[in-house]
């Protein structure tokens, strides 16, 4: 289904709202339905955060002036949810059933990193998009590449690198798709994006790399390097291209997203149980009167009626969106994924999620990256949540695992392939 968002974001087809409603639809019918055949209560304990979190953000639409917004935002997040479940326990039996996807996402975003370059290369106009932000009225032409947003080239990019670090695949793959996630990552000049992909690389290394001293040596060798590679071949910075990189004026208030977060933490106490309604956060800014818009005030600009209009911060997102009763599931959520990836994964197979959990996580402080199941990348964050939870009732599931190495990712490069052994599930122990 994320594929389907992946091709919704990417190419111009018609109004995104249909297709993803279309998308969405049929993926709560089928997950509503195999839940109702094949469900337990014992399955449902096991997402039962998830199910709580669902329930809150549904009772927003009551303290929310566009309540309709609200509901159909809340049944698309629940039709994803519910799906990926249904999904995830229906394939217990072949946990590597997720490989085989993680795999077709990485094709795909593979080739629209490719053609994101392409596209830059042959008519850059529409390759970029300039920065509009309320606070930084001077901003400089981003690379967006076949999204509508440079956000959203950053967190394909992001997790397409992270692919290829911490999933076994073919060098070539390997090779094609670091040269790409990486420069369509520069060229976005998203910082939140760049200190994510490497927080959560080194982070996943730690656990899932067992030859971290090796690349950590080879990290030092790089660092050493760099500078004397720039002196032999005379390469040279200029003030502008640094200052183009990083953007260093806008590093006190982060583009201005401080300024922002600080309002809307004076204006949640104006609602803080269950928020302004799920997506809707901030119409926390605007001046309502009697459930209406006030329009003749200046404090209701255009930008804030916007429906997309982002915080750039997930967690204070979802603490004006749905409270502080939805805030503290999100978070419960987001820290509960990370715990369950930590605690259960003995065998070190989920080294991409793990990767992929941290990514969003980190980034997701700068820019709401796990928000609405209306983008791609943001529907692909459940599906990773809904494996995490799986995870203890996989783990005494039949598995084909390797007897001698754990290796995973760049590992596997300077490893040689080893006999896979079927190990019999601890039930079939007793019975015999």
């Amino acid at each position: 289904m994320f594929l389907a968002l992946l091709v919704k974001d990417t190419v111009p087809l018609g109004d995104n709202l249909i297709l993803r409603g279309i998308f969405e639809g049929l993926a709560l019918f089928t997950g509503a339905a195999w839940l109702l055949m094949h469900g337990t209560a014992e399955m449902f304990k096991r997402y039962l955060l998830l199910i709580a979190y669902l329930v809150v953000l549904l009772l927003t639409l009551f303290v929310s002036y566009e309540p309709l917004w609200v509901g159909l935002q809340v049944i698309s997040l629940a039709g994803v949810v519910l799906f990926f479940i249904a999904f995830v326990e229906s394939t217990r039996g072949a946990p590597h059933t997720h490989d085989k996807i993680f795999q077709w996402t990485a094709y795909a975003l593979l080739i629209v990193c490719i053609g994101s370059l392409a596209l830059y290369r042959f008519y850059p106009t529409l390759a970029i998009d300039l920065e509009e932000a309320e606070f930084s009225p001077n901003g400089l032409p981003r690379f967006k590449g076949l999204f509508g947003k440079p956000g959203m080239m950053a967190t394909a990019s992001g997790i397409l690198l992270g692919f290829c670090f911490f999933a076994k695949q073919s060098i070539l793959l390997r090779v094609l798709g670091i040269l790409s996630a990486l420069s369509c990552l520069y060229l976005t000049l998203s910082r939140s994006f760049w200190a994510a992909a490497i927080g959560a690389a080194a982070v996943a290394a730690v656990f899932y790399w067992r030859k971290k001293r090796v690349y950590l040596f080879a990290g030092i060798v790089l660092l050493v390097l760099a500078p004397l590679l720039t002196m032999v071949l005379d390469i040279k910075f200029s003030s502008d291209t640094s200052e183009r990189i990083m953007r260093q004026e806008s590093l006190a208030n982060f583009s201005g997203r401080t300024t922002v977060w600080s309002l809307a933490l004076e204006k949640f106490w104006n609602s803080p149980l269950l928020g302004y309604g799920y997506t809707l956060g901030h119409h926390a800014f605007l001046d309502l009167h009697g459930g209406k818009v006030a329009e003749d005030t200046p404090v209701n600009i255009s930008l804030f009626k916007n429906k997309n209009f982002s915080l750039h911060n997930g967690f204070i997102q979802a603490l004006l969106d749905s409270g502080a009763l939805g805030a503290i599931l999100y978070v419960s959520i987001m820290a509960m994924v990370l715990w369950k990836l930590f605690a259960h994964d003995k065998e070190r197979r989920y080294g991409f999620t793990m990767y992929s959990i941290l990514y969003f996580t980190i980034s997701n402080v700068g820019e709401s990256s796990v928000f609405a199941a209306s983008t791609f990348h943001s529907v692909f964050y459940w599906y990773l949540a809904t494996i995490a939870f799986s995870l203890p009732h996989h783990a005494s599931e039949p598995q084909a695992v390797e007897t001698v190495s754990r290796e995973t990712g760049f590992d596997s490069l300077v490893s040689r392939s080893k006999p896979l052994v079927w190990l019999p599930s601890p039930m079939a122990d007793r019975k015999s």
